[in-house]
This record gives C-alpha cells, sequence and structure tokens, in this order.
C-alpha cells in the first residue's frame, strides 16, 4: 500500500506478488530459510538501494517453498518520484529531495553485469479512488 507523507492510503502496490518481487518488510522466514534472511549482509554497498530485489532473488533461485496471502500488509510512505508521476500525483517534497533514480539504475546494470540476474520491472501500482466525504445531515434546529 502507498501512502502519502500525512500517512493516507493513495495506491495498491501489485509488484509484491511473490512471483516476480516481495518487498522484504512484506517476507517472514522460518528456520530452515534464516540463512536467506542472514544473507542480508552479502549484498554489496552499491546493490543497498536494490536490496529488495537482490534478496527477493536469492528467496527464488533457493527453490525453498514460499506461501503470499495476497494481503496488503505494509503501508509505505510513496518516496520516488517516478510513482508519483505514474499516479498522476503531485510530486512529494520528500520524494522530490529523494531523487535516487539514477543510483537505482546504476546499481540495476551493475548488478546484471557482474551476477548475470536482470532485477528490472515495471511499476505496478493501482490508485486508489477517493470516497467521497458523506454529506453533513440537515441540522433541524
Amino acid at each position: 500500500m502507498g501512502c502519502s507523507p500525512e500517512g493516507k492510503p493513495v495506491a495498491k502496490c501489485l509488484n509484491s506478488d511473490a512471483q516476480d518481487f516481495a518487498d522484504t518488510n512484506c517476507m517472514f522466514f522460518t528456520r530452515p530459510a534464516f540463512d536467506l534472511a542472514a544473507s542480508w549482509y552479502r549484498i554489496p554497498p552499491y546493490a543497498h538501494c536494490i536490496c529488495d530485489r537482490v534478496l527477493w532473488s536469492w528467496v527464488k533461485k533457493s527453490g525453498r517453498p514460499i506461501a503470499h496471502t495476497q494481503q496488503f500488509t505494509v503501508g509505505y510512505h510513496l518516496t520516488y518520484p517516478k510513482v508519483y508521476e505514474a499516479l498522476e500525483l503531485p510530486v512529494s517534497p520528500e520524494a522530490q529531495a529523494k531523487g535516487n533514480a539514477i543510483d537505482i539504475a546504476l546499481a540495476l546494470r551493475r548488478w546484471e553485469e557482474e551476477t548475470g540476474d536482470n532485477l528490472q520491472f515495471s511499476l505496478k501500482m493501482v490508485k486508489m479512488v477517493e470516497k467521497p466525504s458523506p454529506k453533513p445531515s440537515p441540522d433541524h434546529s
């Protein structure tokens, strides 16, 4: 779930589908997979901005069983300008200040060159429709 800086839900993220991607904040590791969770420290510094994708790649390659609830269980403040643009929302000052799209692109390219793994994916988010506020009832005093 993508939220505005004020914490208001504004979009549902469809990327974390347990097929192409799963955000690390949405992962739960049981004892047989603790080694995968512990492998986080092996992610090189240049790839910290794509760490979710790296760890997910390792999880998929491990062949371990994966379960997925299809529930939206985590709310994130949207911090990437491209997400706001894709949702046709005004870019928040926090997202404008972050601006690490170049870092991500360079990390993805370098990771693919070094490992052969292409960790890119297209953004899949659905803008949430605002429900109209209830009209105040007339005052019959």
